[in-house]
């Protein structure tokens, strides 16, 4: 089974947040149904739900909590999406950028970073939701073979702060962004066994919203890396490993690409010659406000 996905959509404060992750497509393009049918799309998506921070949160810091809500990812038919098949429990938080759900190669299993932790229920309102809520550190594994019942495997202490997660084409090993810097997990049978952290340097000059490495991408040939760093680079990494496939070391290739104001999330060509990354614009002087009304 494939998954695909990427969207970001911000509910009433009665609600909450949502991501749908986009990973790969069952079966063939097909034509645009007609008025009234379904949405033409085979595959399954997932769909992240953030349940401890409403939308205008970003400028008032206010959480708006839910009682009785907690973080999931659901299951839901291409298809026919009015409603979710299934769902399960999994920590994130729908301030990172729209990468904290990548999927295994053969479709078994769905990775979850926690970008931050969920709040104590009783806590109402932040200053700054970005400092204010609790240290994320997980990465939740979630069997989905089973669109029916999807099922938590593991939860793995992966590092600090998860901003984005991308699993290799071999389905062997998969890249987080963590505050520690590119964090690198060994998947044994698509479960994590072991991690190595790699400090990044992220210092690019400027004074930007969101320092650090905000977003990493494996190439196809599942040993290069792309990070977008501190919203205005794209940098690109190799991973040595030894004779055992063990992880030696991650070295930078070529120079930092200067591109934009604030970098999003990225992606590769299936070929591998080509990444896209999305600028959202924000500049140097964003505000909370920025993120809540978007500017052109």
């Amino acid at each position: 089974m494939r998954f695909t996905g990427s969207l970001l959509a911000a509910l009433t404060a009665a609600s909450v947040f949502a991501w749908v992750m986009w990973h790969g497509v069952q079966g063939e393009p097909r034509e645009a149904p007609a008025a009234g049918g379904g949405s033409g799309f085979d595959g399954v998506l997932l769909a992240a739900s953030d349940a401890d921070q409403g939308y205008a949160a970003y400028a008032d810091g206010r959480l708006v909590p839910i009682p009785g809500l907690e973080d999931t990812i659901s299951v839901v038919d291409g298809a026919q999406p009015a409603a979710p098949i299934a769902s399960a429990p999994a920590s994130h938080s729908v301030i990172g950028w729209p990468q904290i759900i990548d999927v295994s190669p053969d479709g078994r299993f769905a990775y979850v970073a926690e970008v931050r932790g969920a709040p104590a229920k009783t806590v109402e309102r932040l200053s700054d939701v970005y400092t204010g809520l609790p240290e994320g550190r997980v990465l939740t594994t979630l069997d989905v073979s089973d669109p029916t019942e999807p099922e938590v495997v593991s939860v793995f202490d992966a590092g600090t702060n998860l901003g984005a997660v991308s699993v290799s084409s071999k389905g062997d090993r998969l890249v987080l962004a963590a505050d520690e810097g590119i964090v690198v997990v060994d998947l044994t049978e698509g479960v994590p066994s072991s991690s190595k952290a790699f400090a990044i340097d992220t210092d690019v000059g400027v004074a930007v919203a969101r320092p650090g490495v905000c977003s990493v991408a494996f190439a196809p040939d599942g040993r290069h890396i792309a990070a977008t760093i501190s919203d205005r680079e794209v940098r690109f990494y190799r991973l040595k490993t030894g004779a055992d496939g063990a992880v030696l070391a991650l070295s930078q290739v070529g120079d930092p690409v200067k591109a934009g104001e604030t970098l999003t999330s990225g992606a590769f060509h299936p070929s591998g010659s080509y990444f896209f990354v999305p600028d959202v614009g924000w500049g140097e002087n964003a505000s909370a406000t920025d993120f809540v009304f978007n500017g052109p």
